[in-house]
């Protein structure tokens, strides 16, 4: 939670009738203000294939009194996926690191979504996991990280098959077989 500002406020009241002497009574009242930010990342699909898109989705909030400023998100990708667009559109960055200048975030219910679309690496292991970082930072102090691990789900399709080549074959012939064999899955 980031500090915000706080204020003292202070209340007096006197009262005074003909009979009695003045009564005062003070109050003080401490008003704070703050940032109160949430944020999390989902992965969809997971598990994911080889080859297909994997997306990120980071959200964030502000559920405090205090608008959260200067506010930047940075993405770190795993080494087996390569980015491929994001919504909003990056601020910068390269290769494997992805940074957003979101700049305010207001109080009292500000939030907002960054949707992160990867390309999965062809071909990888069944079960190895793709690590997914990222974090919000602001200028009052804030820093809150969230991560994300997506599971592989490889898996072979194996194809045969046979041919003669030759539709009669009679007794004493040479026949050769050829054997035709392929694999369109992930691994």
């Amino acid at each position: 939670r980031g500090l915000g500002d706080v204020y003292k406020r202070q209340n007096r009241v006197t009262i005074d009738s003909l009979g009695t002497l003045p009564k005062s009574y003070t109050e003080t009242t401490t008003v704070s203000s703050s940032t109160d930010l949430g944020f999390s990342v989902t992965d969809s699909p997971d598990p994911v294939e080889p080859g297909d898109t994997l997306v990120y989705t980071l959200h964030y909030t502000n559920t405090g009194n205090a608008s959260a400023t200067g506010a930047v998100v940075s993405a770190t990708l795993d080494s087996n996926v390569s980015f491929s667009s994001a919504t909003p559109a990056q601020s910068g960055g390269s290769g494997r690191v992805w940074y957003w200048h979101i700049g305010e975030i207001s109080g009292e219910g500000g939030h907002g979504e960054i949707t992160i679309r990867t390309d999965v690496t062809l071909p990888l292991t069944n079960g190895i996991k793709l690590d997914f970082a990222a974090q919000l930072s602001d200028d009052e102090g804030d820093l809150l990280p969230v991560t994300a691990e997506t599971t592989i789900s490889s898996r072979a399709i194996l194809s045969l098959s046979k041919s003669d080549g030759v539709y009669t074959v009679y007794a004493g012939d040479r026949l050769t077989y050829t054997l035709a064999y392929g694999n369109s899955g992930t691994i």
